[in-house]
């Protein structure tokens, strides 16, 4: 009888941890969903998500959930503008310098420069490779590949929004942006951004941005030129730039506004991208002060 009896017991002791562990595994898969959708770029309250597939043949998306998309391509051999001081760099070497400084985010900062908008969403090739001018026959649209098995900072919820978005390419708007401005500087072509800001600020804008009609002043410490690139970014996203001043502090990158005003749309996406800390101000010349800081620095024009 003892002997059924420890049988029993251990019997119920497996069944007993069997159970504990199902329940920490569903425990786990709630905990990972909550976590990949509370952190997903595409339920956030905007009208655009602005996506960029690097590799051979970069692609940037602005995707509306509504409206027509865009899609640019940027050529390997056609040099861009790397904020963080690192002056014109040519596409298809990109790859190498984020594996080489260790700063994935190169990627995000390069083309939201290049297209006066905030990259929300980059995927690079897990592979270090360089990338040459050769033009190729490719589809507008990312591969499973690409979506699913790039590196980059979406989770998988985004991947799976993206995903079904280009999926259904045949109810797909878009238009291709085509003829990107380029300067021929000692026999080498260099991307034209300021032209591109002249002639395409609106493409991307978020117009629940517009419709708060909120104004934004810049405050930086050091470099005007570094200012004012923001400041062309947070146009091109729909943001109303009123003021760009000196008179800013060493330290980590603010954003302040009126108390009430804390969890507004607009300081919401500047504390996200920039990485930014929220502070209570009172602003005199706009309703929201970005004070750089620290950001001065990762944004800086060569």
């Amino acid at each position: 009888m003892k002997v059924k009896s420890q049988k029993l017991k251990v019997k119920s002791l497996i069944q007993n941890s069997k159970l504990i562990l199902i329940i920490f595994i569903c425990l786990f898969i709630v905990y990972l969903l909550v976590k990949n959708f509370s952190s997903s770029v595409i339920f956030r309250n905007r009208d655009k998500v602005n996506i960029v597939f690097y590799g051979e043949n970069t692609k940037f998306f602005s995707l509306d959930k509504k409206n027509i998309s865009y899609i640019i391509y940027f050529p390997s051999d056609v040099k861009v503008l790397v904020p963080g001081g690192y002056g014109d760099y040519r596409v298809g070497s990109l790859g190498k310098l984020l594996r080489l400084e260790k700063k994935p985010e190169i990627v995000s900062r390069t083309f939201s420069s290049a297209t006066s908008s905030f990259v929300d969403l980059y995927f690079y090739p897990k592979e270090d490779k360089i990338y040459y001018g050769d033009e190729k026959e490719v589809s507008d649209f990312p591969s499973f590949q690409e979506i699913f098995f790039s590196s980059g900072n979406a989770n998988l919820i985004d991947r799976i929004y993206i995903f079904s978005f280009f999926f259904k390419k045949n109810y797909f708007q878009y238009q291709k942006i085509a003829g990107l401005p380029v300067k021929e500087v000692k026999g080498e072509k260099i991307f034209d951004r300021e032209s591109f800001y002249r002639n395409n600020l609106g493409l991307f804008f978020n117009f629940s941005y517009r419709k708060l009609a909120e104004n934004l002043q810049i405050v930086y410490d050091k470099s005007y030129s570094t200012a004012s690139l923001i400041s062309e970014m947070a146009e091109g996203e729909g943001i109303r730039v009123v003021d760009i001043s000196e008179g800013g502090e060493k330290g980590s990158c603010q954003v302040l506004t009126k108390k009430n005003r804390l969890n507004d749309l607009i300081v919401n996406q500047l504390v996200r991208f920039f990485h930014c800390q929220k502070a209570v101000g009172e602003p005199t010349v706009s309703d929201i002060i970005l004070e750089l800081g620290n950001i001065e620095e990762e944004w800086a024009v060569k």
